[in-house]
């Protein structure tokens, strides 16, 4: 305390040359209470007032000038001197050291061989260097040198709020930037960041000059290791905050709008590695909300919302956020809505990618209201995981161009405006054509709460290569057209639900590709459509196959070679033109219910290599049906046994005699051998008969072989009793 005090008496008496004033006898009186033995407690806040006091007095004993009056020596032999000056003002103190420092009316004057230099603080403001702020007068000059000095003294350029610095030419700087203010550019101008290690932060631009849109935004040119945080673009012509080259760039909790022109984007990002725009509010622009472009590496855009574009310029396009010719991103948890073109794009394009393979997430993404979701093209080596995000009132969902994988997961699709006319596909599908490569979609476990048109649309694109998996998709429909040309790959469906009377009256292919596998899903076809069946290998696994009237599964002109029906069960459907070029049939375990008069099959199945018919269940409610004609002219064919709900099912199935049934008779006759063989002497071996209304209690009847004499094995169902028939 000693220290303290004799410290405080050195500053007093140093001031104490003129006379008492009102500010000197404050100080001495402060110090006097502190210096007094008597008082047995001083506070801390003693010590404070006396430092105010003895501050007030040195401001008191400094003079106030203008530039032009210390400039004149009339600060005499002062060593403080205080500018009253507008936006110069402020203390200058006198160097003794420094006889060479120019006069640059901001940080030094100079009167003779003596230099007042501002003190050098943290920050320092174009105001300092003639700037006005007022909206209207140029400062690009002024703002111009205070940048250079802050940037020559490692210093943070301040836009204090409350002033509008107006550039009418571009003005370059290399350092931080800091304050609430405003930039306004005109005639094209540009405020451009030139060096690495920045901030730059918490300042508005704008390029609207009584109301006529002309300047341009924040640029930052080939410079790395640079924040731009709060920082709001408005009123743009081109971007709104513009990233070329650099590395590790960032833009966060910024906001952009009006941006107008052919590159009206809100936030640019270019050639660029590990460029990244997260929680940013982006609206209004012309072309893009956030683009990344240029063989950009490494983007992420995560937590944004960019929403509203304006009509696009001329031949170009609107989307939300577009990554062209990148290598790798991650877009997630983006907010995108009322875009008039797609909400989110990759592009890698495959001269960018130069052969080698980049990971792009796309997660937890929300786009609403607009032209399309998400596209994924030009990236043949390239793998896409795209989950979790909701599709909400678009014409199509998602488009998977040439890729190498890509997955959809978890994802939904919701809502559409009912008088949106154009709506389409949710899931575009265009494999590569590439030789020697192939595309491969999988969708997992989406969910599709839209009514109408096709959920996969399978583009008709000559030699594309791809294999396509639906698979948990129990959610809405699941239905996926496949066009006239084959699919070089194959289809799994799985656990999912598949409506194709959504898909029109035209001919549609409920399968064109090399190998076609259906399993544990719902299948509905309509009457309407020609639904045509073609491949190598098509198989039904544990299927529902139904329809609302009898329908049929057309094997086309080419038909399939290998076809499988597995456990399925199949209602008001016919398979037609089976006899075309289809090599082995198997019809196991499966239930056929309410076939059309024709039964199941069309015509004579003829030119079967092998024919596996076993396990099946058949039976209708229909009085109209004809034979089924089924075996004819099969080279192989094996047999098991099958059931029907009525004998009159077993007179139409011709030739019957090929069958083990399963029949029911409303017989309440104990029969004999010879009646059974009478009327089930043509069945195979096997062929059981349930006779249920015998007054006695039910009894079934077993065929012990072939022949047309054959014994019977009695079954007497209230004692199990087993015996031939004499």
């Amino acid at each position: 305390m000693k220290k303290t005090l004799t410290l405080f008496c050195f500053l007093l008496n140093s001031l104490s040359a003129f006379s008492q004033t009102t500010p000197e006898a404050k100080a001495k009186a402060s110090i006097a209470k502190i210096s007094d033995n008597t008082i047995k407690a001083i506070k801390p806040s003693d010590f404070r007032n006396a430092y105010t006091d003895i501050l007030n007095l040195a401001i008191s004993r400094a003079p106030f000038l203008s530039m032009k009056d210390l400039r004149l020596g009339k600060a005499d032999t002062a060593r403080v001197v205080l500018i009253n000056e507008g936006g110069r003002s402020g203390q200058f103190i006198y160097d003794p050291t420094d006889t060479t420092s120019p006069d640059d009316s901001a940080m030094v004057i100079r009167y003779g061989a003596r230099r007042y230099k501002r003190p050098l603080q943290e920050y320092v403001t174009p105001l300092s260097f003639g700037a006005v702020g007022d909206s209207a007068t140029d400062d690009a000059s002024a703002v111009r040198k205070a940048a250079a000095f802050a940037t020559a003294k490692k210093r943070t350029l301040l836009i204090e709020a409350g002033y509008v610095f107006t550039l009418n030419s571009t003005v370059l700087f290399g350092c931080n930037v800091d304050g609430y203010g405003t930039i306004k550019t005109r005639n094209s101008a540009s405020f451009t960041a030139n060096a690495s290690n920045m901030t730059i932060k918490n300042i508005t631009i704008t390029g609207k000059h009584a109301n006529v849109i002309a300047g341009r935004g924040l640029y930052i040119s080939y410079a790395s290791n640079v924040v731009v945080d709060n920082v709001k673009a408005v009123s743009t012509i081109s971007q709104g905050i513009y990233f070329l080259g650099g590395v590790n760039i960032k833009a966060v909790n910024c906001r952009t709008a009006e941006q107008r022109g052919e590159y009206g984007d809100g936030i640019y990002f270019g050639a660029a590695t590990n460029p990244s725009a997260a929680n940013c509010f982006v609206r209004d622009f012309q072309r893009v909300g956030i683009v990344f472009e240029q063989g950009c590496t490494s983007a992420i855009a995560i937590g944004n919302t960019v929403k509203d574009s304006y009509p696009a310029w001329s031949s170009q396009f609107n989307g939300g956020i577009w990554g062209e010719k990148i290598k790798g991103a991650i877009f997630a948890n983006n907010y995108i809505e009322n875009v008039r073109d797609k909400s989110l794009t990759l592009s890698p394009n495959s001269t960018t990618t130069a052969g080698k393979t980049y990971s792009y997430i796309v997660s937890g993404n929300t786009m609403v209201k607009s032209a399309e979701g998400f596209g994924f093209a030009f990236s043949e080596d390239q793998i896409l995981n795209y989950s979790d995000n909701t599709t909400i009132d678009v014409r199509r969902g998602t488009e998977i161009g040439p890729c190498l994988e890509a997955t959809l997961s978890n994802s939904t699709f919701a809502l559409r405006d009912s008088s949106a006319s154009w709506f389409s596909e949710l899931v575009r599908f265009v494999p590569i054509t590439t030789t020697g490569k192939k595309t491969k979609l999988t969708i997992d476990n989406c969910k599709n709460y839209i009514n109408g048109g096709a959920a996969v649309l399978i583009t008709n694109v000559a030699a594309h290569k791809g294999d396509l998996t639906v698979q948990n998709c129990r959610t809405g429909n699941w239905a996926f057209l496949q066009q006239p040309v084959t699919l070089e790959g194959d289809v799994n469906f799985f656990n999912s639900n598949a409506d194709f009377t959504v898909l029109g009256s035209t001919q549609r292919y409920l399968t064109n590709s090399i190998n076609a596998t259906f399993r544990e899903s719902n299948l509905k076809i309509d009457k309407t459509n020609t639904l045509l069946l073609q491949g190598a290998k098509v198989e039904f696994i544990n299927c529902n196959i139904t329809a609302d009237s009898t329908s049929q599964i057309q094997f086309g002109v080419f038909g399939a070679e290998n076809v499988r029906f597995e456990s399925c069960k199949i209602d008001k459907v016919k398979l037609y033109n089976i006899r075309k070029n289809v090599t082995k049939l198997y019809l196991i375990n499966n239930e056929f219910t309410d076939y059309q008069s024709e039964g199941i099959f069309n015509t004579v199945v003829v030119s079967l290599n092998t024919l596996d018919v076993r396990g099946n269940k058949f039976s209708s409610t229909l009085t109209t049906n004809a034979p089924i004609q089924l075996f004819n002219g099969a080279v192989n064919t094996a047999f098991g046994i099958n059931s029907f709900t009525s004998s009159t099912l077993v007179t139409q199935f011709s030739p019957k005699y090929d069958f083990a049934a399963r029949l029911t008779n409303t017989s309440t006759s104990v029969p004999n051998k010879t009646s059974l063989n009478t009327s089930y002497g043509g069945y195979k071996g096997g062929t059981k008969v349930v006779y249920r209304f015998i007054s006695t209690g039910a009894r079934s009847y077993e065929k012990n072989d072939d022949s047309a004499t054959s014994d019977w094995e009695e079954t007497i169902y209230s004692t199990g009793i087993k015996s031939f028939l004499p």
